[in-house]
């Protein structure tokens, strides 16, 4: 399948999930400079914990260039994004993880790498919903739509963008990250039983990783 293709297939499958309407656009910074500790941290089985919630913060797959005849919110993956973001998922396809529900930001690169990995992990299209916080939102926005889940959930997966999903990502990361790389995971287990208790419960590394550890 050429790409035009596979991005008209993404299109698609946007227009069967639920989404929100974007009222506000703001800009976000896609490619930084990366001075990220090169170490990829792997205990991707679970921990015998009988009580216990993951997460797995992402960052979007590399798109288009900042333009003024594009709208942020339309900004696409590219080839390369698309192509990484499938060896993201290949990677986590390994260890079979069970992810209960995807949460992403309504922004095109955003809400497409969110369905490319769904759709590599066998995740039903239904489980990918967007919520405009995570697109017009901050790192606080983001750790309350955590908090806020209904606790027969016990996985998820948030789509952001920087800065922002970094400074998600560093409250679950060990090391810290000075800037998470575009398909960028880090993924923890958190010894609660609720999510409303996520600041304050245990964090258990489950493994960080992104496009160029691999």
């Amino acid at each position: 399948m050429d790409f035009g293709s596979f991005q008209q297939q993404l299109k698609n499958k946007r227009s069967n999930t639920q989404t929100q309407p974007i009222n506000v656009l703001q800009p976000t910074t896609d490619e930084q400079p990366i001075t990220i500790h090169q170490q990829r941290t792997t205990n991707n089985k679970s921990p015998n914990i009988p009580h216990m919630k993951t997460v797995y913060i992402v960052r979007h797959g590399k798109a288009v260039p900042a333009s003024a005849n594009v709208a942020d919110a339309d900004r696409m993956l590219t080839d390369t994004g698309v192509a990484r973001t499938c060896k993201i998922a290949e990677y986590m396809t390994e260890n079979k993880p069970v992810i209960d529900h995807i949460i992403a930001s309504p922004a095109e690169r955003a809400y497409d790498t969110a369905l490319i990995i769904a759709d590599k992990l066998g995740i039903p299209v239904n489980k990918v919903v967007a919520n405009e916080k995570l697109f017009t939102g901050d790192d606080l926005d983001a750790l309350e739509i955590l908090e806020g889940l209904d606790d027969s959930i016990n996985s998820v997966m948030i789509v952001g963008h920087n800065p922002f999903i970094t400074m998600v990502a560093n409250r679950f990361a060990s090391p810290k990250l000075d800037s998470l790389p575009t398909t960028g995971i880090v993924s923890a287990h958190l010894e609660t039983e609720k999510w409303v208790n996520l600041k304050k419960a245990k964090v258990i590394q489950n493994f960080t990783v992104w496009p160029g550890m691999l």
